[in-house]
């Protein structure tokens, strides 16, 4: 409201209307007071709290960084593959058992015959023979010796896993490239 068109009895009886709640003014210096509360009160350091140092910072941002956590994940993975493809050149070990009864004569009579147990006396039950239970274990080990499609694989891999980081030291010395002298 203009103070020019209010009548002279209400501006001596109101001079705290220039700082009014629905003033501009008065809003506004509210506000500063509650952003300078605000910055005061996290500017200083909890009681509690510890002080971080350049590794720890480092480390928290790599952990915290999803970025920094997917080529760790990244690179994770690439070492497991090529792990993964340099373990298709070790030896195979299969094992296999089985369990079969019966006594259909085909069944019996090519189980003792294939086992070398077959005898004169197996003729006279030829055509009724008792059960017969039959168990099969076997052990196979396969090694291949050369495959291109293994070492395409394992080449492959190589090439998608990154180099090794380099293991920074603390020393007193500067570090210095190859071949340059330190002075």
């Amino acid at each position: 409201m203009n103070r020019e068109c209010e009548p002279a009895a209400v501006r001596a009886q109101a001079p705290w209307r220039k700082a009014t709640a629905n003033s501009v003014g008065y809003r506004l210096r509210v506000r500063g007071v509650c952003l300078v509360a605000t910055l005061a009160a996290l500017s200083t350091p909890a009681a509690a709290q510890e002080r971080l140092t350049l590794a720890a910072a480092i480390e928290k941002a790599r952990t915290a960084n999803p970025a920094a956590r997917g080529a760790t994940e990244a690179e994770a993975e690439a070492g497991m593959r090529l792990r993964q493809a340099r373990g298709a050149r070790l030896p195979r070990i299969d094992f296999v058992e089985g369990v079969q009864r019966g006594n259909l004569p085909v069944y019996v009579f090519g189980s003792l015959l294939s086992q070398r147990r077959f005898t004169e006396a197996d003729f006279a039950t030829l055509n009724h023979p008792a059960a017969l239970t039959n168990h099969r274990a076997a052990v196979t080990v396969e090694q291949t010796l050369f495959s291109s499609e293994i070492e395409t694989g394992v080449r492959s891999a190589r090439r998608a896993t990154p180099p090794p980081r380099p293991c920074w030291r603390t020393s007193s010395r500067s570090p210095t490239a190859p071949g340059v002298a330190s002075g």
